[in-house]
């Protein structure tokens, strides 16, 4: 081998170890491959890709599946029906807790639905209150990509107690007592008991009407216009407990009440002895006439004709100064000293009935029952009875008797007008 073969020999020698010292492997660090792509990319600020050499660029990395929730209560909140809609990802799981901590656990997750459904609560069966109400949701990719993670919404439910004050009447009738409350509308809860009330209704729990509760009974159980407990008889004492209670059954405190049913009475009162608190009877017409009666005396003769039954009526309602218009053989009497038909407790309607009688040219069907009001006097003979009836075709009360031909005589029109006389009529009579 000559020099100058030597020489090149040499120079390809060294150019091969160089080549193969390039290739080994750096021990001191190693740097993953997406790191040396970027860093070979940016070695050379200035450095342009050629023209068949892409860009290089920054890899994305995939957003991860998450719910939205929106709807819920953020703050206390006393709603019982709830409504949470679900956004953000295709269908979803879920589940109602009392802490946060349960979202993690698998167990209890409705089956998966579509976004578009929202999550429905109704909280009012629910005893506890205050209470921390947790909905865990779950949700799913069009690609079917679960979430990590459940998304959680948070609030306090502490429904409100609802509140009672003596907004109810009480009215004894005729073997009843009439309950109606003073508020236009409400849900009551009417426990009646002979002693004093030994249990109160737990909240949460429902409640009908003729359930035991302690010692009583429960009478009403909901809304409430009015109540009339027929079960009870004049004389008895009972106790009535009141409550009040709302949508998720939490009750009010209760009000008591306690009386006892007297027997029930109509007595004929006269206008100079009318008490304030006494109640008149009044025949079923719109501008208040009362039942009223008046002694009749013939004014040539001076003869007594007997007390006769009629109809009262009264300026600012002012029961003692009022007139009593009656009507006596065909002729129409006005007096100022009358006798007016009272309760002697409560609601004088729940006393009386009308009850429909018959009349004829020779007879006069009254019902069994009837009251009396007068009688038809013919000097020292006391004759036959007169009953308080009210015409058909007339809201004005007058006269009837087995005796009187043609049915109900009453005052109708101006003080000298003439009775009228009605077979058609409804006759006063007890329950």
């Amino acid at each position: 081998m000559n020099r100058n073969t030597r020489a090149i020999f040499i120079i390809l020698s060294l150019s091969l170890c160089s080549a193969c010292k390039a290739l080994q492997p750096d021990t001191k660090k190693s740097v993953p491959v997406f790191q040396a792509a970027e860093a070979a990319a940016g070695s050379d600020a200035t450095q342009k890709p050629s023209g068949n050499t892409p860009p290089a660029s920054t890899p994305q990395l995939a957003l991860p599946v998450q719910a939205k929730l929106a709807g819920y209560p953020d703050a206390k909140s006393p709603n019982n029906q709830i409504e949470i809609s679900v956004t953000a990802v295709a269908e979803y799981k879920w589940k109602l807790e009392d802490s946060t901590t349960e979202c993690q656990f698998s167990a209890d997750y409705s089956s998966y639905v579509p976004v578009s459904t929202p999550i429905k609560l109704d909280l009012s069966d629910r005893k506890e209150s205050p209470a921390i109400i947790v909905i865990c949701v779950v949700g799913k990719s069009s690609s079917g990509e679960e979430q990590s993670l459940a998304t959680l919404a948070s609030w306090v439910w502490s429904p409100e107690t609802p509140t009672i004050t003596d907004q109810l009447d009480l009215l004894e009738g005729n073997n009843e007592v009439k309950i109606t409350p003073k508020a236009p509308s409400g849900t009551w809860m009417i426990i009646r008991s002979k002693d004093a009330l030994t249990a109160l209704p737990e909240d949460g729990k429902t409640y009908t009407a003729n359930q035991a509760l302690g010692n009583g009974i429960v009478m009403v159980a909901g809304p409430m216009a009015e109540f009339i407990d027929k079960t009870v008889k004049n004389e008895e004492s009972w106790n009535y407990t009141f409550l009040a209670f709302n949508a998720a059954k939490r009750f009010s405190g209760p009000l008591r009440k306690s009386l006892t049913l007297t027997k029930q009475e109509l007595l004929w009162v006269p206008n100079g002895s009318i008490q304030t608190a006494q109640v008149p009877l009044e025949a079923r017409a719109a501008n208040k006439r009362y039942v009223c009666r008046s002694r009749h005396t013939d004014a040539t003769t001076g003869q007594t004709r007997g007390t006769q039954p009629g109809s009262m009526v009264t300026a600012n309602n002012d029961l003692k100064n009022g007139q009593c218009f009656y009507e006596y053989s065909g002729t129409v009497f006005r007096s100022i000293n009358y006798d007016l038909l009272m309760a002697s407790k409560g609601n004088p309607t729940d006393l009386v009935r009308w009850a429909r009688g018959l009349a004829n040219t020779t007879t006069t069907s009254i019902p069994n029952g009837s009251i009396i009001a007068g009688t038809d006097d013919t000097g020292a003979t006391i004759g036959p009875n007169l009953y308080i009836c009210l015409s058909l075709n007339a809201q004005i009360s007058g006269k009837a008797g087995t005796h009187m031909a043609n049915g109900c005589r009453s005052y109708v029109g101006n003080n000298n007008g003439t009775p009228s006389v009605n077979p058609n009529f409804d006759v006063l009579a007890f329950k």
